[in-house]
């Protein structure tokens, strides 16, 4: 069973700590929403018969950078909780640890790439038992300050890998 999940951010508010944002070195929180598609496909088989479906999240964000003249090196832990038909199938929380490299193109703007570990909690009403899911992260994304503010918005798309030994599904 292979699962795969992309989800794109419409938005997500990084509040910087103290300004230090603003010079792409620092701390800071933030909260933020995605929409998502999910695909789930059997293994071996050679026609693409699977499941899909779709779903929102939003969440709460810690992040740490830093600058390296026109790079910045960065990390960040997400906790989302999922709704629509995601929560309806059973997925309910995920926490995420994903680290950037990014390239500053204007002083206000950060453009990178973004790899990390995610774990997702499902409790389906189909199976009497809840589990967990491992998985692996790559994306994409453009952060800019919002001008005259502390504030960035985050705009990204994640893909997804979930290890298909957690999934319990015969």
């Amino acid at each position: 069973m292979k699962i795969r999940t992309l989800a794109i951010a419409v938005g997500a508010f990084i509040l910087s700590m103290g300004g230090a944002h603003a010079q792409w070195t620092g701390c800071g929180a933030g909260a933020g929403g995605a929409f998502q598609m999910v695909e789930a496909a059997p293994s071996g088989l050679p026609l693409p018969i699977g499941l899909g479906f779709q779903g929102e999240k939003a969440g709460l964000t810690l992040n740490c950078d830093y600058r390296m003249q026109a790079f910045v090196l960065g990390g960040e832990v997400n906790y989302d909780w999922f709704f629509g038909d995601a929560n309806t199938v059973g997925a309910k929380d995920e926490l995420s640890v994903m680290g950037r490299l990014g390239v500053l193109t204007s002083p206000a703007n950060l453009l990178y790439v973004t790899a990390g570990w995610g774990r997702t909690d499902f409790n389906p009403s189909f199976i009497p038992t809840s589990f967990k899911v491992d998985s692996w992260k790559i994306g994409i994304g453009d952060e800019f300050r919002i001008p005259n503010s502390p504030m960035y918005l985050d705009l990204r798309a994640t893909y997804s890998r979930y290890d298909e030994t957690d999934l319990k599904i015969p």
